[in-house]
């Protein structure tokens, strides 16, 4: 659904239309495909359903697919569902269900044909459910015979769907042997054909440039005129626009303040800065999670502006659509944030299959930036990690040699509202400190830095150098390596905020020894 949202939005079709009369979209249909076990055992089904009606979410229906199959691998349909219809979960969003024999394909088509119309002239979600049966194992090593011997004893007796359809049509007079070779032979040719389209075809993201093998410094720098500007509109509002008066004070009048001042610009002006200049340079912006218009700190509000989407709550359906919405086009920059860091284990298998790994396994580039609140800010045990440790070690960083761009994902702890902005994979360099009178290196991650350098002040202890490390995939090896070779007396010790999560503490070590 967030492939179809975005092909929509390159397009101009459907809500990104200009023109009223074509608002509701003509130009791309969803369709969606599902296994009859699969669509009633897994949540992110029923997730999607609910997406597919939101605003910002829904692409004018899609048409639902089930080949029902009456087997999941081994198990059989009556137990693995506790509704008489494996398409029950329809009924949640009132949407039609068309019941239909695989048998007898002319019946499919009509079935599928009035999916079609009723997407077209209602532009909501509508099923078909197709019963059918698998012919051979669950894969090529599976034998079904084994754990469903009487069932498969009668579809083997049995002639395939398209076997027998062929001798019906032979028998009737409409086709001759002859003719039924000759039509599977052109179609055979024929997705032979389309399938070599693949080696020539140009997705939007051919012309980027394979990434270097080495940490790359990128000048993300923008003149401070755009960025007062930016800053300043995103606090903007129509003239009979009321406004919560704590938000109008510490929100819209503290931000224009501070870009008076031109100091102390905070976590959420930079944000706003970073997305309104990729804007001007026409890049689409797209932020969504739940609660991300105010934001779950109250640290956003960007919800004066129409920058943003509210999500509901669900994390895998959610991230899946972003994740579709980001693979359409590099000049989307879709964000996911989660409500708090470890929201995202809702979603794991998306981060596992498509984000992670799906470049390498099919060629599908993503520009996708999951925000993950990471820290102790009075939420609790269960919010206080992103779970770095995770992301850490589905990195394809190199444990040997200095990591380079060509890494799958890029992990970073960002400490200030500028490095949020630039994302400088880095450490920056601490003046308050004299390298050869230094006794201990202290490296930091994250928002800790503000407690270690305020305690640090109070003792006036200069003789304790922090270096912050704020890029951990690909890992900063050179840098950091160079950075140590300054305070050749010292000791290191590597202190983070939250309980010390293995996998941090070991790639900083094998990365600098």
């Amino acid at each position: 659904m967030g492939k179809t949202r975005a092909r929509q939005q390159s397009l101009g079709d459907g809500n990104y239309s200009s023109v009223n009369a074509f608002r509701w979209g003509t130009k791309v249909i969803n369709l969606q495909i599902h296994g009859d076990a699969a669509f009633t055992g897994q949540g992110i089904n029923q997730e999607t359903l609910h997406l597919s009606a939101l605003p910002h979410f829904e692409v004018g229906g899609s048409i639902h697919l089930i080949v029902n199959n009456q087997l999941g691998f081994t198990t059989p349909t009556e137990r693995g569902k506790s509704s008489r219809h494996v398409t029950d979960l329809a009924k949640t969003i009132s949407a039609p269900v068309v019941h239909v024999n695989g048998d007898f394909p002319e019946m499919v088509m009509k079935a599928a044909c009035l999916a079609v119309e009723y997407q077209r002239i209602f532009r909501k979600e509508v099923f078909v459910n197709m019963n059918c049966y698998r012919q051979w194992g669950h894969n090529e090593l599976d034998d079904p015979t084994f754990t469903n011997p009487a069932l498969y004893r009668i579809i083997h007796s049995r002639r395939t769907v398209p076997d027998m359809y062929a001798a019906e049509l032979v028998k009737l007079g409409v086709l001759t042997n002859d003719d039924v070779a000759n039509i599977v032979e052109t179609h055979n040719g024929w997705l032979s054909e389309e399938l070599k389209k693949v080696d020539t075809s140009k997705p939007e993201w051919s012309g980027l440039k394979q990434a270097p093998a080495a940490v790359t410094t990128w000048d993300t720098g923008v003149e401070q005129q755009l960025l007062r500007y930016v800053a300043a509109r995103s606090v903007a509002y129509p003239p009979n626009f009321n406004i919560h008066p704590h938000l109008l004070k510490t929100h819209v009048k503290g931000r224009l303040k501070r870009l008076i001042e031109g100091s102390k610009i905070d976590w959420s002006t930079a944000e706003a800065m970073a997305f309104g200049s990729l804007m001007y340079q026409g890049f689409n912006v797209r932020i969504s999670g739940q609660d991300v218009g105010r934001g779950t700190f109250s640290q956003r509000h960007a919800m004066l502006v129409d920058q943003v989407v509210n999500s509901n709550l669900s994390e895998e359906a959610v991230l899946g659509f972003e994740y579709g919405m980001s693979i359409e086009n590099p000049n989307n920059l879709i964000i996911w944030e989660a409500q708090f860091g470890d929201f995202f284990t809702g979603a794991q298998i998306i981060v596992d299959t498509f984000i992670t790994s799906g470049e390498t396994k099919w060629m599908m580039c993503t520009g996708l930036v999951m925000l993950l609140p990471h820290g102790y800010d009075g939420a609790g045990p269960e919010h206080s990690s992103c779970r770095l440790e995770r992301l850490l070690q589905l990195s394809d960083s190199s444990e040997v040699s200095p990591d380079g761009e060509d890494v799958n994902i890029h992990v970073a702890n960002p400490t200030t509202p500028a490095q949020y902005f630039h994302l400088l994979r880095g450490q920056a360099s601490d003046v308050e400190v004299v390298a050869d009178k230094v006794r201990r290196v202290i490296l930091v991650s994250g928002k800790h830095y503000y407690a270690l350098h305020k305690h640090r002040r109070n003792l006036d202890a200069s003789d304790n150098a922090i270096v912050r490390l704020e890029g951990l995939s690909p890992f900063p090896t050179l840098q950091l390596q160079q950075e140590l070779a300054k305070y050749r007396r010292a000791t290191y010790k590597l202190k983070l905020r939250t309980p010390l999560p293995t996998s941090i503490q070991f790639i900083v070590m094998i990365k600098t020894l």
